[in-house]
């Protein structure tokens, strides 16, 4: 089993990476996506970083989550998580998890015993992976105990709300380019 995702346009990620530099420097994001509101709204944090319930509830709120966008699902266990289903991106899955320090987002791609040939493809991966903004390759055990390859992006667990969207976004996006890419390397 390859994880399989539907092909989408590559324009919508180039648009949220320019929303977000216009953003960055001051300018009207200028953008239709429901995810420009959320970097205008700051969350009521109840101390400087988040925890998983406090993303969890501010998540929620966001226009990406009322208005459809996002699904977010509370995961409980050992370490909660947040679930975040990727409508636009065919119920794309997205698991992030809130450290002290940081949050983290992931998606897995394939199996590792998938490729033709896993050495060509790590160099490859990692010559490549910074035309991915916000991303970045890894290997993870999924939850049927295979390994597989991941995309993940991590931010401060003082982001803003609205960069935490940005990131699911985004991910969520590379990864489709990512399996459109490599698509060629998979036996």
């Amino acid at each position: 089993g390859i994880v399989s995702l539907p092909s989408l346009s590559q324009g919508f990620g180039l648009s949220l990476r320019i929303m977000a530099l216009r953003l960055m420097y001051g300018q009207p994001a200028r953008c239709a996506a429901t995810i420009c509101n959320d970097f205008r709204r700051e969350p009521h944090m109840q101390s400087d970083t988040w925890t998983t319930e406090s993303l969890f509830m501010a998540l929620e709120g966001t226009e990406a989550a009322t208005s459809g966008i996002i699904r977010f699902e509370l995961v409980r266990g050992a370490d909660d998580s947040i679930a975040a289903t990727m409508v636009e991106f065919g119920d794309l899955s997205i698991v992030m998890s809130v450290g002290t320090e940081q949050l983290l987002a992931q998606v897995l791609l394939w199996p590792v015993d998938s490729l033709k040939d896993p050495a060509a493809f790590a160099t490859t991966a990692l010559r490549t992976h910074k035309l991915m903004p916000l991303s970045t390759f890894g290997i993870t055990t999924g939850p049927d105990g295979v390994d597989y390859y991941e995309l993940f992006g991590a931010l401060s667990a003082s982001s803003k709300l609205g960069n935490v969207v940005l990131e699911l976004e985004t991910l969520a996006d590379n990864a489709i380019e990512a399996v459109e890419a490599y698509a060629g390397d998979r036996k």
